[in-house]
């Protein structure tokens, strides 16, 4: 029986692993990658080269290098992580927003009010994860 390996199905951040945890990791799924390279805030090639989303490393350089624009800084999300106590997967759209208002005091207006409130809980949401795929086309993908 071959492996299965489950991947969050929206944007992620996470430790590279447990003795790693000052290195953290963004996962864009396919849906989102594309989405981005639409609205001209990352490399439209990159839908080319990462087709089954992209992994990819929260600091300024790695975001440069894909020309990544989430509207806040691989610094201010790498705080906001480190500030949690938490050292798994986070959602990412929450994380950005926890990081936005650390970096302002201001919550944005466009979030809604259910993200808005979710910005102070103490409780970490987890993205929805998939099903699982088998690891050789996980790994194919990447």
């Amino acid at each position: 029986m071959m492996m299965k390996i489950s991947i969050p199905e929206a944007r992620a951040y996470y430790p590279a692993s447990k003795n790693e945890p000052d290195y953290l990791l963004c996962w864009i799924p396919a849906g989102e990658l594309a989405q981005l390279a639409n609205e001209g805030r990352i490399a439209r090639d990159i839908l080319d080269d990462y087709p089954g989303g992209l992994e990819i490393e929260v600091t300024d350089s790695a975001f440069e290098a894909v020309a990544l624009d989430l509207g806040i800084s691989p610094e201010a999300i790498r705080r906001a992580y480190a500030d949690l106590a938490e050292s798994g997967v986070v959602d990412g759209a929450w994380l950005e927003q926890r990081a936005m208002v650390a970096e302002s005091g201001v919550v944005a207006f466009d979030i809604g009010p259910d993200l808005a409130a979710s910005v102070s809980d103490k409780a970490v949401p987890k993205p929805r994860m998939s099903d699982g795929q088998d690891a050789r086309s996980v790994m194919q993908n990447l």
